[in-house]
């Protein structure tokens, strides 16, 4: 399995777990990328948010592309967190 972040070999162990990132660097780049695509998620979901209760939308907030773009961040964060299960589905 590479390193998550730059994707270069893991360093092998002989106890303990399997290790994630190659180095230091990289596991503290994932930590920020970490952060920064949370407040970006927060920043989307809070506009969907605002965009559905407004009557008036101002120019370039398409629902649709805001959706996709929420389904992009969620699905990177899920990969720099290791969890590989589907986006929930949201019913209404």
């Amino acid at each position: 399995m590479p390193c998550r972040i730059c994707g270069g070999p893991l360093p092998v162990g002989t106890t303990g777990r399997p290790r994630t990132y190659c180095a230091a660097a990289c596991r503290r780049s994932c930590e920020l990328e970490i952060r920064r695509l949370d407040r970006r998620l927060g920043d989307l979901e809070e506009r969907q948010a605002e965009l559905r209760m407004s009557t008036v939308h101002v120019w370039g907030d398409d629902p649709k592309r805001l959706q996709a773009e929420i389904k992009r961040v969620r699905a990177r964060l899920r990969e720099l967190l290791g969890a590989g299960a589907p986006e929930p589905t949201v019913t209404r």
